[in-house]
């Protein structure tokens, strides 16, 4: 549960009978997390969280164990400010990619390199609106995934997926 007003963010941990009294904390104390996505960026098998923080960019949360997150690891150097976030495996090479939309601003696409540590930055898409909300997807059934992205103040774009190259 990302905190977007200033505030500490929180893991529930759910007992099995939809019950969740039990969390963890993560990130700082005052966070301005817009969003925030699950998935095992570093091939250990643990769910590590990807977050987007209005204030100060984005950031990776790494899995250590035992119900233990690393401290934030920053995701890029972007100075723009971030507003969307998702998550997929964007160029078949069974890593997750790292796809982030932000306010008057290209998007980035981190391609992971597979070490979950490093990632290579691409941009896409115009500086136009605020990029609110992304949906991933083979829209075109070409076997490459497609990203949609939801703009404020800009119309809405569909991204095709193709291969390296092409």
């Amino acid at each position: 549960m990302p905190h977007r007003e200033g505030g500490q963010s929180y893991i529930y941990l759910n007992d099995g009978k939809a019950g969740f009294q039990k969390r963890i904390p993560f990130g700082p104390p005052d966070a301005a997390i817009r969003m925030a996505a699950a998935a095992d960026l570093d091939g250990d098998g643990l769910i590590d969280l990807v977050v987007i923080d209005e204030r100060h960019g984005a950031f990776i949360f790494f899995n250590q164990g035992k119900r233990v997150f690393s401290a934030g690891v920053p995701l890029g150097n972007s100075k723009a400010s971030p507003y969307a976030l998702a998550v997929a495996d964007l160029n078949h090479d069974g890593k997750i990619d790292v796809i982030v939309g932000n306010v008057q601003a290209p998007s980035i696409v981190y391609f992971n390199d597979g070490s979950g540590r490093k990632f290579v930055p691409l941009e896409f898409g115009d500086n136009k609106g605020t990029v609110y909300g992304f949906a991933v997807g083979d829209l075109d059934k070409d076997g490459w995934m497609d990203i949609a992205a939801a703009r404020s103040d800009a119309p809405n774009v569909v991204y095709f997926g193709r291969p390296p190259g092409k």
